[in-house]
């Protein structure tokens, strides 16, 4: 997923606009929460500040997450701890293919509802990489890898 992607998802669903804060990194962004909190940053980095092996840089996402959920996801290829945040609440999405769209929507949808002080209760079982998420109450057990329950709204990701 695109950042332009990002930016124009968000417009549409939260009205947020991407705010530009470091003149010496001009394309990295903030999108801030109506409560002025932030939600999310997008980033451009070095592949080697976040240790990954290859040359050059990368975009990044990083969003607020349950601190019970960093742990497991850390372990997937594509998420890492928060860069330059407080990685027991935050995490990092790599914007370069390894993260599905629906992965990506659906953190954003939870890091904006985070916070907003919304209570997201979340319990999960770890077989086989197996995550199940309950979210506001409503359950699905029959999907194989993950699956998202989001502002309302069902998102199944598979990669």
């Amino acid at each position: 997923m695109k950042r332009e992607e990002i930016f124009e998802y968000v417009k549409k669903q939260y009205g947020t606009i991407p705010e530009y804060l470091w003149k010496s990194s001009p394309e990295n962004a903030i999108l801030r929460h109506k409560n002025g909190k932030w939600y999310a940053a997008i980033l451009r980095v070095e592949k080697s500040k976040l240790g990954l092996e290859e040359e050059g840089t990368v975009d990044i996402i990083n969003v607020k997450c349950e601190p019970d959920m960093v742990g497991l996801l850390t372990q997937t290829y594509g998420f890492l701890p928060g860069y330059h945040m407080n990685k027991k609440y935050w995490i990092t999405m790599l914007l370069d293919g390894s993260v599905s769209e629906a992965k990506i929507l659906d953190f954003l949808d939870m890091s904006y509802d985070l916070i907003d002080g919304k209570k997201i209760e979340i319990r999960g079982s770890v077989t086989n990489l197996t995550l199940e998420v309950f979210y506001y109450g409503q359950e699905r057990t029959d999907h194989p890898i993950m699956v998202f329950y989001v502002a309302g709204k069902e998102r199944f990701g598979n990669g």
